[in-house]
């Protein structure tokens, strides 16, 4: 679930943190922010993408915009459309006006199936700069197809995403600004956090349970034995091994602990994990749905906001030999079918 939502939901099942390890150097992210009807989110990098959404919630549609940091980063726009059981109707070629008029330029498009069930139409990026100065001025957007009824994307907090758009990347009063706001802003977007992972280890040889020593740190648990769930036991150096042993679960998210100890569980101590700026937390202790992957050294952490899994976050964190380190954090906040693969980034590293 989103991070902002975990907090209240999961708030009980959370022991006293004990031991803290810390990633090597602070995190930089923009963060997130909704305006009305839009959702935006910048990563610590400066990439920021926007989604404006349906008033209807029940229609799964959005129009996506991403920019990179840096003067000369073109504007992309993508629209998509559910294709619902008939991935023949829907297609091209569609339409769209703003508040009754044309797009500048923009023609009939010819939408193509992205394999995830959606028509998909990547606007030229010529066209890309009309379209977001339309939005930003608009009301409601709204899309003719073939054989289908209109869709009409709400355009109402367009102006101020681009604001905060132009002020997180540093254009506000500048020629490549979207927005009309005066500037210009002073932020200053980070280099790429470098992260070196530790040695690989072998697996071979691992406890087959979550020592006892282990469990006594690990906080309260709830009974499982209605629904087992093997722990995650991974060797992360040669003398520490991670014991994340699942202390609760919903219907759909198995919430763990952490804990690192030897081989016997001797030493055991209760450890958390970095998040991004923009997170609405600084660490989290019990994070969801996990797997380790011992040839690159990441933990992967991927907590469903709904059954669907079209929203949610998903955090990537490399262990260095000593600590976990913030990878990769993708978030989708809004709950409207939105696949994987849409996703924004909140922050992201770099492997040596």
């Amino acid at each position: 679930m989103p991070y902002a939502l975990r907090t209240g939901l999961f708030s009980g099942m959370a022991a006293t943190i004990g031991a803290v390890l810390l990633a090597a150097g602070p995190v930089q992210a923009a963060g997130q922010k909704s305006f009305r009807d839009w959702s935006a989110v910048c990563d610590n990098l400066g990439t920021c993408v926007a989604f404006a959404w349906p008033k209807d919630e029940t229609e799964i549609a959005w129009l996506r915009f991403e920019r990179a940091y840096g003067a000369d980063a073109p504007v992309k726009a993508v629209l998509a459309v559910y294709a619902e059981d008939d991935l023949d109707v829907g297609g091209g070629p569609w339409f769209l006006d703003v508040d009754g008029k044309p797009v500048p330029g923009l023609g009939a498009l010819y939408p193509t199936q992205d394999g995830n069930g959606f028509w998909r139409m990547e606007i030229p990026d010529a066209k890309t700069r009309a379209l977001a100065i339309a939005a930003r001025d608009g009301a409601v957007l709204k899309l003719t197809r073939r054989k289908k009824d209109p869709i009409t994307l709400s355009l109402s907090g367009g102006g101020a995403t681009m604001i905060w758009i132009d002020e997180q990347q540093n254009r506000l009063g500048t020629p490549t600004a979207l927005s009309k706001a005066p500037g210009p802003s002073p932020l200053v977007v980070h280099a790429a956090l470098l992260i070196t992972p530790g040695p690989a280890v072998p697996q071979t040889g691992l406890p087959a349970s979550v020592p006892v020593t282990a469990m006594a740190v690990a906080g309260e648990c709830e009974e499982l034995d209605d629904w087992p769930a093997e722990a995650l036991i991974a060797r992360l150096s040669p003398s520490v091994v991670l014991y994340a042993p699942v202390c609760s679960r919903g219907a759909y998210n198995a919430v763990y602990s952490l804990v690192l100890a030897d081989d016997q569980g001797r030493g055991a101590r209760r450890v958390d994990l970095p998040l991004p700026d923009g997170s609405g937390m600084a660490r989290i202790s019990d994070p969801m749905n996990l797997d380790y992957d011992p040839a690159t050294r990441t933990l992967t952490s991927f907590s469903k906001g709904r059954g669907l899994g079209d929203c949610g976050d998903e955090t990537h964190w490399i262990w260095n030999g000593a600590a976990f380190q913030l990878l990769l954090a993708r978030v989708m906040g809004e709950c409207r079918g939105v696949p994987y693969d849409d996703w924004p980034t909140l922050f992201q590293g770099r492997v040596r």
